[in-house]
C-alpha cells in the first residue's frame, strides 16, 4: 500500500506539472486516485479491526495519568468495567471524486451505527492536590447514520501536504440512556437530552474545529505511509 500511495502521488505531480494531454489520460489518472483513496480507507478499517479497537470490549480497567509526572499539579484517576464499543470501522464509501485541475478530493462516507455501553465508570481529576472533578455513571449510547461529506486539497511542493479540509457531519437517530453523577449531582437528563436533541446542532457549531482535527489526523496517517 505504501508503494502504491507514493506512485499515485507521483501521478498527481506529473498531472499538475503541465497541460493535460487528453481527456482519456485525465480519466485514467482520476480513476487511479479515486481507487487509491478507497484503498487507503480500507487500510484504516483493517488496521482498526486488527488492533482490536472495533469491536472493543474491556472487562475492567483502571489507571492514573499525571501531567508530566507532576502528581501535585494535575492527576486524573479512573476506572471502568464492561466497556463495549462497536461500529466505528464499518465505514461505507458512498462516493469519492478527484478533481485533477484543483487537486481536490471530495469524499462521502457513512457509518450505519455506533454503539457504546459501559457497566460503570468512575473518575476523579485533581488539580494542585485538590479534587476538582468527580464523575461516575453507566449506560449506553447508540448513534445511527453518521454521514461525513468532506473536501480536501492535496499539496505536493515542497512536501506532500493536506490542506483546506472542509465538510459537514450529520447524524440520524440517537438513543441515549446514560446515568451520570457529576459533583454529586444527577445530570443524566441533561446529558441524554443533549445527545438526543442537540448533538446535530453542536456538530454544526464546532464544524471548523472538528475538521481541523480531521486535517491533522489525515496528515499523521499520510506521514506514516510515506
Amino acid at each position: 500500500m505504501k508503494a502504491t500511495f507514493v506512485f499515485a502521488l507521483a501521478i498527481i505531480a506529473s498531472a499538475s506539472a503541465g497541460p493535460q494531454r487528453s481527456s482519456e489520460l485525465a480519466l485514467q489518472q482520476r480513476n487511479l486516485l479515486e481507487d487509491l483513496v478507497k484503498g487507503f480507507i480500507q487500510l484504516i478499517i483493517e488496521s482498526v479491526q486488527a488492533s482490536g479497537l472495533d469491536p472493543l470490549y474491556v472487562e475492567s480497567a483502571e489507571g492514573t495519568y499525571s501531567f508530566f509526572d507532576l502528581e501535585d499539579v494535575f492527576t486524573a484517576t479512573g476506572s471502568l468495567s464492561e466497556f463495549n464499543f462497536e461500529g466505528g470501522s464499518n465505514i461505507i464509501v458512498n462516493d469519492v471524486n478527484f478533481h485533477l485541475l484543483s487537486r481536490a478530493i471530495s469524499i462521502n462516507l457513512s457509518v450505519p451505527k455506533l454503539q457504546l455501553s459501559v457497566g460503570s465508570f468512575v473518575g476523579t481529576i485533581s488539580v494542585f492536590g485538590r479534587d476538582e472533578l468527580e464523575v461516575d455513571g453507566s449506560g449506553r449510547v447508540v448513534i445511527e447514520n453518521v454521514n461525513v461529506v468532506a473536501r480536501l486539497r492535496v499539496g505536493l511542493l515542497p512536501n506532500i501536504n493536506i490542506r483546506d479540509v472542509t465538510g459537514t457531519i450529520t447524524v440520524g437517530d440517537v438513543e441515549s440512556d446514560l446515568n451520570i453523577i457529576l459533583f454529586g449531582e444527577e445530570v443524566s437528563d441533561r446529558v441524554n437530552d443533549f445527545l438526543i436533541n442537540k448533538l446535530s446542532e453542536a456538530l454544526k457549531t464546532y464544524n471548523t474545529q472538528i475538521f481541523e482535527f480531521f486535517e491533522r489526523a489525515i496528515i499523521f496517517l499520510i506521514d506514516s505511509l510515506v
